[in-house]
């Protein structure tokens, strides 16, 4: 399979009249029913000029709406707010220097890799890695490991040149297509998608009653001695933590 020739980033001049390459790109995310089957999440048409960051901050995802616990349940690799993206061989990050959280990531991941294949992490932050200065494949499988333990896989499925009819280029990345939210509602506010349940709290009018990000953040965690249990809706049914905060 021949790899997509893109213009280097160091041959793309910011103030140049030439037309940008766009790529049309899917994202796939693990089925809520099906955990061993994938569902297309969203795509997007990104340029050739645009990064790696660029495309991690045009994927929406209900994982990166999780509230913040004091606790985690791996604390050295489950950060809300790591996100990797693996090309290849190569892993890129927001956080290249924090190298103890990235080798034990990346010792997980080569255990489950075939034999003879290893990854190894880029020096070289998302934000300055530009698409058209990587190798691309069609249609190849790529992965974005974020939110502790959310995963996505990408590919490319089309390269055109942009051409007067496509949007400008200032508007890019763009989402080209999001499925229905099928993620119950708040059983507080009643409108937004909830994204944890809430267990023992006597605020809420049920236990366990489903709570969105933005009401858990008007609640806090209870004060006193009261005992809650709060599990994460998104990914494995694993508690976030169980408090008795005072």
């Amino acid at each position: 399979m021949q790899p997509i020739g893109l213009p280097d980033e160091r041959e793309i001049d910011d103030d140049s009249d030439e037309p940008d390459v766009v790529l049309s790109i899917s994202v796939y995310t693990a089925h809520s029913v099906w955990p061993n089957g994938l569902r297309v999440s969203s795509k997007h048409d990104l340029l050739a000029s645009n990064t790696l960051a660029d495309l991690m901050r045009a994927i929406p995802c209900q994982s990166a709406a999780i509230p913040h616990a004091s606790k985690r349940i791996y604390p050295d690799i489950d950060q809300l707010d790591r996100a990797c993206i693996g090309m290849e061989d190569v892993v890129y990050g927001h956080h290249p220097q924090d190298q103890e959280g990235i080798s034990k990531l990346l010792s997980y991941l080569n255990t489950k890799k075939p034999s003879g294949l290893s990854l190894r992490p880029s020096a070289v932050e998302l934000e300055n890695v530009r698409l058209g200065s990587l190798s691309l494949r069609m249609n190849y499988p790529y992965w974005i490991f974020h939110a502790g333990m959310c995963e996505h896989i990408w590919t490319i499925d089309g390269v055109h040149l942009h051409d007067k009819s496509d949007p400008d280029q200032g508007t890019y990345p763009l989402t080209t297509f999001l499925p229905g939210s099928n993620a119950p509602n708040c059983g507080v506010c009643k409108t937004l998608p909830a994204v944890i349940t809430v267990s023992g709290d006597i605020r809420l009018g049920e236990s366990p009653c489903l709570v969105c990000k933005s009401c858990w953040e008007i609640l806090g965690w209870p004060r006193g001695g009261e005992e809650i249990e709060v599990m994460r809706l998104i990914g494995p049914r694993t508690p976030i933590v169980t408090s008795d905060h005072d």
